[in-house]
């Protein structure tokens, strides 16, 4: 399938759909974000400072529009990483019976329809039809995304159908009695986490239930924040989703059940012109030029994103080979420490997961793509490194010598 259009939008930087943007803004009764008075602005100021300040469950209904002001714009890209994923591999239906768990505002719900509009430009000739149930507990977060996909919608083309269903009804509760019904994806964003107030126990009776109600050869796609005390659950669901029969897709498929290493995907937020004006005008106070989550794709056959064996050199036993030349294939966790000459990746060949992080130095004047993005580069590639240098335990060097691939 083409999707030269969604390749574009990453290389070139992605706004929010300006349907959404007014939209964001009417919630407040303002057409620009410098229209919000000193009393208002001081109030959402506020709203959003506590929002997240630690790891207690997050009382939404008396921040709903501020959760959407924010995080809808900073997260609505995210869905685009693990999709860009399965899409690679060919296994993005064109007609999709899709279930949403836990919606908000519309964050993942208007990505995913972004994402399917770009593709029907694309293949013009193609009919694509999303069946899309969402299921949310908040009542005001239903009647914000409402608000917002009436205008929305009038930017569909014309060989794009979106039907959408929407439940208020806690989406754990949903799954467990959702008996008969089959999905060909199911998405959760930002759900499994203390914020929202899960227990550890309820996890393995969720993953037997979504095991249940997903069709043949389909994903399941989860995205969480991409912070050290929260990895633990996304971390724990892979475990048990290994144990209840289900494999991982992307974007690391070794073999281990459990892993200790932290990875983050990113998206870039730069051209998001309603976050630029947020952070212009004093609502937040610390700036991004990246968003950061972490993500997995699981599914109920054996399909990997890579055919994938460790081969090379063991990244574990590096110290033995320090000032000598190594080649290896591995995962990319974190891309970091970018300079306008040079950007680190943090990799895993499956052989770290109790060990040190190890950390893979590259010059770009080696890199025959001159793109570095979320998709080049990032949490979901593999790289294939040959003739690279052991510069110690934990680091290594790639110097003009040395073959570089990354596949995205």
């Amino acid at each position: 399938m083409k999707h030269q259009t969604i390749d574009s939008k990453i290389d070139y930087g992605l706004d929010i759909p300006s349907s959404l943007e007014s939209g964001i803004l009417r919630l407040f009764g303002v057409a620009r974000i410098e229209d919000i008075n000193d009393q208002e602005k001081e109030r959402i100021r506020r709203v959003l400072a506590g929002l997240f300040s630690d790891n207690s469950e997050i009382d939404y209904s008396v921040s709903c529009r501020e959760y959407t002001l924010y995080y809808l714009p900073l997260n609505l890209y995210k869905i685009w990483r693990p999709l860009m994923d399965i899409l690679y591999a060919d296994r993005l239906p064109t007609k999709c019976k899709i279930l949403e768990l836990g919606s908000g505002p519309g964050s993942s719900t208007f990505g995913l329809i972004e994402f399917f509009k770009y593709l029907a430009y694309d293949n013009h000739l193609t009919e694509f039809i999303l069946e899309l149930t969402l299921v949310e507990r908040e009542h005001e977060f239903i009647a914000i995304f409402n608000k917002l996909y009436l205008d929305y919608v009038k930017s569909l083309p014309s060989n794009l159908h979106v039907d959408i269903n929407i439940k208020n009804e806690d989406a754990y509760k949903f799954v467990q009695e959702c008996s008969g019904a089959k999905y060909d994806l199911i998405i959760e964003s930002n759900m499994l986490n203390p914020f929202e107030g899960r227990s550890d126990a309820i996890l393995e009776s969720f993953v037997r239930s979504l095991k249940a109600i997903i069709s043949p050869h389909s994903s399941v796609i989860i995205i969480e924040p991409a912070k050290q005390s929260l990895a633990v659950y996304l971390k724990q669901l892979k475990t048990i989703m290994f144990q209840q029969g289900m494999h991982c897709y992307s974007p690391c498929c070794c073999p281990n059940d459990e892993c200790a290493r932290f990875a983050s995907a990113r998206i870039e937020v730069k051209e998001i012109g309603i976050y630029s004006a947020l952070v212009a005008n004093g609502f937040i106070n610390k700036a991004l030029k990246n968003h950061s989550f972490e993500y997995a794709v699981f599914r109920n056959d054996k399909l990997s994103k890579y055919d994938y064996e460790g081969t090379g050199d063991d990244l574990s036993k590096l110290a033995a080979n320090v000032g000598g030349k190594i080649k290896f294939k591995a995962f990319i966790l974190t891309f970091a420490n970018e300079t306008e000459d040079s950007f680190s990746l943090k990799i895993c060949d499956g052989s770290l997961c109790d060990k040190s992080d190890v950390w893979l130095y590259i010059p770009k004047s080696i890199l025959i793509e001159d793109s570095i993005n979320c998709l080049t580069s990032g949490r979901g590639g593999l790289v294939d490194v040959k003739n690279a240098i052991v510069e110690g335990p934990q680091n290594i060097k790639c110097v003009m010598s040395t073959q570089l691939k990354i596949y995205r």
